[in-house]
Formats: C-alpha cells, structure tokens, sequence
C-alpha cells in the first residue's frame, strides 16, 4: 500500500508543495474530482497523522487559553454551518461544521 503523501503526489494535476498540497484546478468540473480524490485519500490515511498530546488541565492551570480558531478563507465559494452549540468539547470524528460549495 502507498503511503498518503505517494498517492497525493499520483493526482494528475499541477501542485506544489509546501506546509501543504495545493492543486491548481482550470475548471470548477475538474475542482470536484480532484477534491473528492484528494478527501478520499485523506480518508484511508487518517492514522498516518501525527498525534499530539497534551495535559489540557495542565494548560488550563496555567491559565492559557485552550480554545482553537477556525478560519474560513474561501467563503466566497463555500458556506460554513457549525455542528451544535459552541463553545464545546471537540473530539477526533465529531463533526464541528459542515461546509457546501456554493459556487
């Protein structure tokens, strides 16, 4: 089996790389594959993500902030819709929003 980042590199588009994989799509047509090819590898390679831990009592002893920003640069082209109420407790699979293309 491939490693995640073989199969990203075999998506037959131009990209580049940086701290990330961005492809460089001509038609909005051609956007929805390679996203749906690109989600599906992501998918099969979820445990090849590094895991951070941490002591969150720890942190919150300290009397650090533990909340995470969401930033969404594309809004133009997507809309955004948080999942529940927030603030919450965000765990690995629950769902904190869902986004629909737009355009």
């Amino acid at each position: 089996m491939k490693s995640m980042l073989e199969e990203l590199k075999d998506v037959k588009i131009k990209k580049h790389t940086v701290t990330s994989i961005e492809y460089d799509c001509k038609s909005e047509e051609k956007e929805d594959e390679v996203f749906d090819q690109v989600h599906n590898i992501v998918t099969n390679h979820l445990d090849d993500f590094a895991k951070i831990t941490f002591d969150v009592e720890a942190i919150k002893g300290a009397g650090l902030i533990t909340e995470t920003p969401v930033i969404i640069t594309n809004q133009d082209d997507f809309q955004a819709d948080v999942e529940g109420d927030l603030p919450r407790d965000i765990k690995r699979g629950d769902v904190l929003m869902t986004a629909t293309r737009t355009k």
